[in-house]
């Protein structure tokens, strides 16, 4: 709203004279002119990062392919042939292949999630290839307990990323993923040791963790209870 310039009161848009001292309003006039306005078509790329991302890339490619090189040539120098090295450079390759995903192809966090999960399911079936060539501990061990960690990590984010008011009740979500990973890793190896599933020393994880956990979200929620009885009353 514009002022009076010799008395300093405030005035409504239509007045054009001060009621006080008669003084005339001066009223600012900006005009913009829409059609001479330019608006970029699209959003600028920021160039240095992605220089950045590719030096990155290419520092941790050349560290990579200098530790390759050195574990294949001594192998073959030491057995002349590739054997124990196998399962290095497998690693490395693996590791390679982790880090190219999300520093050169793509920034969304669900692709690389999946391309990870993958990557690392694939290398996990590799390791248990070249150790006879055949498919041994992989389908009921490997397998099983990767699922078990994809689901229950997912899980704990997705819960952690929808719940409104955030604070301890986070690190009980996390608590829980723990004694359910616990809980499955003992599930899953008893099994394959003996086709029994049974609970053995989850048992004593899974207790201290559930507690912890319910205390946690009392203490979390019980809080927030008394925040909103504060704010209701205007405490």
């Amino acid at each position: 709203m514009p002022y009076c310039s010799q008395c300093g009161v405030e005035v409504e848009e239509y007045i054009d004279v001060c009621p006080l001292c008669s003084t005339p309003i001066h009223k600012s006039k900006v005009i913009i002119d829409k059609k001479n306005l330019k608006f970029p078509d699209k959003p600028v790329i920021d160039k240095k990062t992605g220089i950045l991302r590719f030096l990155a890339w290419e520092i941790i490619g050349v560290a990579l392919l200098t530790a390759f090189l050195i574990i294949l040539l001594t192998n073959l120098i030491t057995d002349l042939n590739i054997t124990w090295a196998r399962y290095p450079l497998a690693s490395i390759f693996t590791v390679w292949l982790l880090a190219t995903f999300p520093l050169l192809l793509t920034k969304n966090p669900l692709l690389i999630a999946l391309f990870s999960v993958t990557t690392i399911m694939i290398f996990i079936a590799f390791i248990d290839i070249i150790d006879n060539w055949t498919v041994d501990w992989y389908y009921y061990i490997a397998l099983p307990i990767a699922l078990l960690l994809i689901i229950v990590t997912g899980l704990v984010i997705m819960l952690s990323i929808k719940v409104k008011k955030k604070g301890v009740n986070i690190a009980a979500f996390i608590l829980f993923g723990t004694g359910t990973i616990a809980v499955g890793l003992d599930v899953i190896i008893n099994y394959a040791l003996s086709n029994f599933i049974i609970l053995s020393w989850s048992l004593f994880v899974i207790i201290p963790i559930l507690l912890t956990g319910i205390f946690l979200l009392y203490i979390h929620y019980r809080l927030m209870r008394i925040r909103d009885v504060k704010k209701w009353f205007q405490l």
